[in-house]
């Protein structure tokens, strides 16, 4: 980051500091940034377990089980005090694989308590492999998965891959990026550009009625129009690693593959702007909240000057 000094102006006998500031220096980058692969066939079932919602297969347990505690082995185990349709499968180790058709985590949670020679039962979770887009150059973007391939350490990263196994993101996400804007026609990045679902493209008329005329996709604060688009390329950098379209065979991805960018504009083409800019782009984002829209985080790469009240208020 890097700081400007203050410039001070006169406007209507009033004396007042614009506090100028300025974009972070991200690393060198020419390009930005989905289909994938569902899970391994069967049925599978989303449950909770300790409290937290897990992937298993449908009525399959693993079973950890000391035959000479119980005295006997699984199998007799099951075949003596197991539920109908019961089957056991060795797994090797003292391990099992238990079906229980028909019978819910509370009824085989009160068996394993009284069964002998239980030592542990857990659902038979779903795995698949990890899941790795297709952009060719996700190599170079050793924050999200660090092979040590630029010389680095390895695995000093977001541990990306093995989130995108969770979630690859949704558009019903709406990120605001406070920042240069955003070019919004990028090839890795138009789809994931917000539309205001308020707004009528191109009618001259103010749709939502929030103050801004046509702010289809966010608003520029500094030449006050609805036309956000990117003159120093730091938003759209930002905006890449945010969202840019992940497993389209192109560019880069970001650490959501689907997610809805707000651009709204408040530096200018040198990369820097107002504090009063960075307010009023700040309060249009939670204005847009309050009315539903669902912007659950705004990216804000910048900084300089002084401490802001009226700033902090604003956040």
């Amino acid at each position: 980051m890097r700081e400007d000094r203050h410039t001070a102006k006169s406007r209507s006998r009033i004396r007042f500091l614009r506090r100028r500031l300025a974009s972070e220096r991200l690393e060198s980058r020419s390009m930005l940034a989905a289909d994938f692969s569902g899970l391994s066939a069967g049925l599978v079932d989303r449950i909770d377990w300790q409290g937290l919602a897990v992937d298993a297969y449908q009525d399959q347990w693993v079973v950890n089980f000391d035959s000479k505690q119980a005295g006997q082995p699984f199998a007799s185990l099951i075949e003596t005090s197991g539920g109908p349709g019961w089957s056991v499968t060795e797994l090797g180790g003292g391990f099992h694989s238990l079906a229980t058709p028909g019978t819910g985590i509370d009824t085989l949670s009160f068996w394993a308590a009284s069964a002998p020679g239980i030592v542990s039962v857990e659902p038979d979770f779903v795995l698949a492999p990890t899941l790795v887009p297709n952009d060719p150059s996700l190599s170079q973007l050793w924050g999200l998965s660090n092979s040590g391939q630029s010389g680095g350490v390895a695995d000093a990263d977001i541990d990306a891959p093995e989130a995108w196994r969770v979630t690859t993101g949704s558009r019903s996400v709406v990120i605001a990026v406070i920042d240069s804007g955003v070019d919004v026609n990028h090839p890795d990045l138009a789809a994931n550009i917000w539309r205001n679902p308020g707004e009528i493209p191109g009618n001259g008329v103010d749709d939502d009625g929030n103050g801004f005329v046509d702010d289809v996709s966010g608003w520029d604060f500094v030449a006050r129009d609805n036309t956000p688009e990117d003159g120093n390329g730091h938003g759209t950098h930002v905006a890449g690693t945010i969202g840019a379209v992940g497993n389209n065979g192109r560019g880069i991805v970001g650490v959501n593959w689907e997610v809805s960018i707000l651009p709204l504009k408040f530096l200018d083409d040198s990369g820097s702007g107002s504090t009063s800019a960075a307010i009023a782009a700040i309060n249009y984002a939670t204005a847009l909240r309050t009315a539903g829209v669902n912007i659950v985080a705004s990216n804000n790469s910048w900084g300089g000057g002084g401490f802001s009240s009226s700033l902090r208020t604003a956040i």
